[in-house]
């Protein structure tokens, strides 16, 4: 069982969701009767979207974000961006972005 608890929640009220943990390799869990696992739940997803470093993104005082697109040598524009799903320091981007775009993005 997995237990999930909630900030609040006394131990004996915590939900549960049976999972099933299968090895690849049958052998590695030879003589274990016990072992620590790590749980990764994916709640949310993405494909074939236009995704930038997290760190490349910007606060407008005027609320959302925008990103600093290369536009020249030395020169760079502010784009407005619409923000979707975070994952793996990357953010899902929607705007006046295109592939192949570079970005500014903070050290």
């Amino acid at each position: 069982m997995l237990w999930l608890p909630s900030q609040d929640a006394a131990p004996d009220t915590y939900p549960t969701i049976p999972v099933t943990v299968t090895l690849d390799d049958q052998n590695v869990g030879t003589g274990l009767d016990a072992a620590p696992v790590t749980v990764k739940l994916t709640t949310k997803q993405a494909t074939s979207v236009l995704a930038v470093p997290v760190a490349s993104l910007l606060a407008l005082a005027e609320g959302g974000y925008a990103v600093e697109r290369v536009t020249g040598v030395n020169s760079t524009s502010l784009v407005g961006v619409q923000t979707g799903v975070f994952a793996g320091g990357m953010v899902e981007v929607s705007g006046d972005l295109h592939e192949g775009d570079q970005v500014v993005t903070a050290p």
